[in-house]
């Protein structure tokens, strides 16, 4: 009996598993469409790398330029690198936290934990700011 429960156990959390990854995936595409929707090729945001192991100066909030859609500085995210790189966490099945702008939709926080150890950092990324040229 207690094999049968297990079994049962295994197959329902899975279950919820997809479903949250698909719900997920419903929420980055609904935030793609809204940051479609806004049509910024120009802008600019403040971005934070809240990185646990990484040095404190790498830590340090910076400005980010976007013109016609590409970052001016080498290494800079873009709204669309950040919107591809949660989509690469969810297709790896990391563990991702999001929270997206409720207008422009573009992600204001994430959290990717791509292994479950408890000193590994993960990523955590903070958005700011974010405005037209």
């Amino acid at each position: 009996m207690r094999k049968i429960c297990l079994i049962v156990s295994m197959i329902a959390l899975a279950a919820c598993s997809g479903t949250a990854a698909s719900g997920a995936l419903e929420e980055l595409e609904a935030a793609r469409q809204r940051w479609s929707a806004a049509g910024l090729d120009d802008y600019r945001f403040t971005f934070q790398d809240d990185c646990g192991e990484c040095l404190p100066s790498s830590r340090l909030p910076r400005e980010v330029v976007v013109r016609d859609g590409e970052a001016s500085a080498p290494g800079q995210p873009t709204v669309d690198s950040l919107f591809d790189a949660v989509e690469k966490a969810l297709a790896d099945g990391s563990s991702v936290d999001v929270a997206y702008h409720p207008v422009l939709g573009y992600p204001e926080y994430i959290w990717i934990d791509r292994e479950a150890r408890v000193r590994d950092g993960g990523t955590h990324w903070l958005i700011h700011e974010l405005a037209g040229p």
